[in-house]
């Protein structure tokens, strides 16, 4: 098991000959202390989920919002699977979308849950940021921020959105999936990070999983150039013949991560898909957070991400 990089402090600590997972929640006071109130939270609600499997929590700090978290030694995140081309990756994403599908179907809630409604909108970050996010902004946010704002058509699809539609499905989520957040622990999945808990729109759950591996496979057909050709349109055709190469090999595995969810939740396809698009536009955003200049690379999956939330009709053809 890796520690990982991410916005909190995260350490590998010993303790009396045991091994323990430490995560220190940093960030504006409010936000922090919400986000390490819902870790509370879903311990609790992990006590009435018995078929779904979580680090256990074995001590925690209120007020340095301190977490302590048991070790999984050994430990291979779904994200790895994918990158290192496992065999077994498929299965693997089946058991991780039936995980989010039973915490989906949930009706024991034994503790109060924010509604995604009253959490901070990512739309509202479309059209605006205030003054105190601007000022810590990178220049490639400033960039990436600049080419939404002024993209007329995008913002208007932002209103389009049915909200009643989502609030009629609305169940337990976890908020902030990727296939990192899936731990493969001796032959059991582990689901871990519930700082997001929320009741919301389950589709948004299970685009994290589809939409990392569509991510990767984006992030590999522009990130690899050709040496072969100077013109243009060749480039081009170099690009989009390299990507659907890599688009097909992986939509068997899509595919399954969609029926696995299937099997116990229905699925709006059109939401499965917009938030797909959102997913890697939020990917992009990630990135831009470490750099001066947004790369061509990530123009042109921004461009993609915003793309499928404007005919997500077209993306949806996938799962057919």
């Amino acid at each position: 098991m890796k520690v990982r990089e991410g916005r909190n402090i995260n350490k590998k600590i010993e303790k009396g000959g045991e091994n323990f997972f430490k995560k220190t929640i940093v960030g504006p006071k409010s936000d922090a202390q919400r986000r390490f109130d819902n870790c509370l939270k879903w311990e609790k609600l992990h006590k009435n989920l018995p078929k779904i499997n979580s680090p256990e929590l074995l001590d925690y700090d209120k007020n340095e919002l301190d977490l302590y978290f048991e070790w999984l030694e050994g430990g291979i995140s779904l994200e790895d699977f994918l990158l290192e081309k496992s065999d077994c990756l498929e299965n693997k994403i089946k058991i991780a979308s039936n995980a989010l599908a039973i915490i989906h179907t949930t009706n024991n809630w034994i503790v109060d849950v924010d509604k995604e409604k009253s959490l901070p909108n990512r739309r509202s970050l479309m059209i605006a940021i205030n003054k105190y996010d601007y000022a810590s902004c990178t220049g490639a946010e400033l960039e990436l921020f600049a080419l939404l704002h002024q993209d007329k058509k995008f913002i208007e699809s932002l209103f389009d959105e049915n909200d009643e539609n989502n609030e009629n499905d609305e169940c337990l989520c976890h908020g902030d999936v990727r296939l990192d957040q899936f731990i493969w622990y001796q032959n059991k999945m582990y689901i871990i990070d519930f700082e997001e808990l929320r009741i919301g729109d389950g589709t948004r759950d299970l685009a994290g999983i589809i939409g990392s591996i569509y991510f990767n496979c984006l992030l590999k057909t522009f990130s690899k150039t050709t040496q072969e050709t100077s013109d243009e349109k060749e480039i081009e055709s170099q690009f989009v013949e390299r990507g659907m190469a890599y688009i097909e090999e992986m939509i068997p595995i899509m595919k399954s991560a969609y029926e696995a969810y299937s099997i116990v939740k229905p699925i709006n396809k059109i939401n499965l898909s917009i938030n797909i698009g959102w997913f890697i536009i939020e990917r992009i955003m990630s990135r831009a957070k470490y750099s001066f200049k947004l790369s061509a690379t990530d123009k042109a999956i921004l461009g993609i991400g915003r793309e499928i939330i404007l005919s997500p009709n077209k993306f949806e053809e996938i799962f057919k």
